[in-house]
């Protein structure tokens, strides 16, 4: 009987390591292969998929998004693995407005970044909508508000170029309350948004049309057997055409590289400030042309009023040209809602007293009722004041360089409804990024050109009233 042979002890550990190896790879591989998205899920470079292990920076994690990531992914200066999340919002972007909606871009090659999320819904589904602003939420998150003031106070007009390193042009910064996206600062800085005009999406089609009523049928009072005359009513459009909005920041490529929240806020604010400024400024005074909207001061339906004091060299808006200014505006059946007019015209007709005993002395009561109240020192404090009850919303787009006689330094005064005026503004602004050029490349800098497609007009033009050639005092 032969005797059975003993097991080599390091050929039995060696074979169980083996087999657990195998398990483990086996495992592995299950694990795996439930991790794969199934079709129709999205894929791992995506910012909105299901957590997968991925190369590079993680989009899922708590980075939000980065205009100047953006920019430096167009550029060249990052890579695709440092701009996952833009480059996901970018897609979707594009997917939803160009490939679903029929939105026609400015270029082939153009970056696509969010402008006004509420309006997406036009386009895409509230999920993208909810995203992209908490994305662009997230983005500018913790930044220091107060440097971000000195800055701007020290560097405004994104058209100059930016610097990293000069406190002047935008550098020293450092991480910055929440402002909030882009659009929000759109909204900020114009005083037509204040007073109450209504913005909407712009349509994929780059144009928005409503049929309006603009004359009435009459009644007739008739005898027997007599025939009724017959009247038709006046049908028109109103008609808004996507007009583009350009503008131009040159941006030093450090900014990419180095950048901070700070840096991020700095230069959304910037590029939003100075949009804001010419649109709202077009908005309200432009003669209008195939390129530019026409202001609202321009249109031939607003009601004119003559201040009560005639001047050679301007007039004097008086006190008995506020009741009579807003009588004007309900005379065509429509509401009187709010004032628009420079803050130093304000102040003018606020501190405008009656003469006292002595004829000149202005020591007499106020002129206008500016409803002297705690409630009116709150409104001040809001940033707009009251006159006969109704909001003032100050600001210096106001002109004060329209001209009377010899005097080239008046301004008007606007008053109405403005929520019968429509903005018509697209939710996206694209971005076309050069690099190639001797300027850009001794500099080391990156130029981007941003475009944005907005128009504006009033659905009633007798819903406004103008007071024009004024003295601002």
């Amino acid at each position: 009987m032969s005797t059975p042979a003993v097991a080599d002890p390091m050929t039995e550990l060696t074979g169980l390591v083996t087999r657990l190896a195998d398990q483990v790879t086996e495992q592995g591989r299950q694990i795996a292969d439930l991790a794969k998205p199934k079709a129709g899920q999205h894929q791992p470079g995506q910012v909105f998929g299901a957590p997968q292990v991925r190369s590079g920076e993680n989009p899922l994690g708590s980075r939000g998004y980065s205009f100047l990531r953006a920019v430096g992914y167009a550029s060249g200066v990052l890579s695709a693995d440092e701009c996952k999340v833009e480059l996901s919002v970018h897609t979707r972007l594009h997917k939803a407005m160009v490939d679903g909606g029929g939105y026609k871009k400015a270029g082939p090659n153009t970056l696509m970044m969010p402008f006004a999320t509420e309006h997406l819904g036009t386009y895409a589904d509230q999920g993208l909508v909810r995203d992209v602003r908490d994305l662009l939420a997230a983005g500018v998150t913790g930044y220091d508000w107060q440097e971000v003031t000195h800055l701007r106070a020290k560097h405004w007009g994104i058209e100059k170029a930016l610097s990293w390193v000069d406190e002047t042009a935008g550098g020293s910064l450092v991480a910055p309350p929440q402002m909030g996206e882009l659009i929000q600062l759109l909204r900020n800085n114009e005083v037509l948004m204040a007073a109450g005009a209504r913005m909407i999406p712009m349509p994929p089609s780059g144009r928005a049309v409503w049929p309006r009523q603009t004359s009435a049928m009459t009644a007739y009072w008739v005898g027997q057997s007599q025939q009724v005359t017959d009247s038709t009513p006046g049908t028109g459009d109103l008609n808004l055409q996507a007009r583009k909005l350009g503008v131009l920041a040159k941006i030093p490529n450090e900014m990419f590289r180095f950048a901070s929240i700070s840096t991020e806020q700095f230069v959304r604010e910037d590029m939003a400030r100075v949009m804001a400024l010419k649109l709202d400024k077009s908005l309200l005074e432009a003669t209008g042309s195939d390129l530019e909207p026409k202001g609202l001061i321009n249109y031939a339906g607003i009601t004119t009023h003559t201040a009560r004091t005639v001047g050679t060299d301007g007039n004097t808006f008086e006190a008995e040209d506020v009741a009579e200014f807003i009588g004007k505006v309900e005379e065509q059946n429509a509401t009187f809602k709010s004032w628009v007019m420079r803050p130093l015209m304000y102040a003018a007709l606020a501190n405008r007293r009656a003469d006292g005993p002595v004829a000149g002395d202005r020591k007499g009561n106020f002129l206008f009722n500016m409803l002297r109240e705690i409630s009116t020192d709150m409104d001040r404090r809001r940033g707009h004041g009251t006159l006969e009850g109704y909001p003032v919303f100050k600001s210096t787009q106001v002109s004060k360089a329209r001209t009377k006689g010899a005097s080239a330094v008046l301004s008007y005064i606007l008053g109405g409804d403005f929520a019968d005026y429509i903005i018509a503004a697209s939710p996206v602004v694209e971005f076309l990024v050069a690099r190639e050029g001797d300027t850009m490349v001794t500099n080391d800098q990156t130029w981007v050109r941003g475009i944005h497609y907005v128009d504006g007009a009033p659905t009633r033009e007798a819903s406004f009233a103008l007071c024009d050639q004024l003295v601002v005092g």
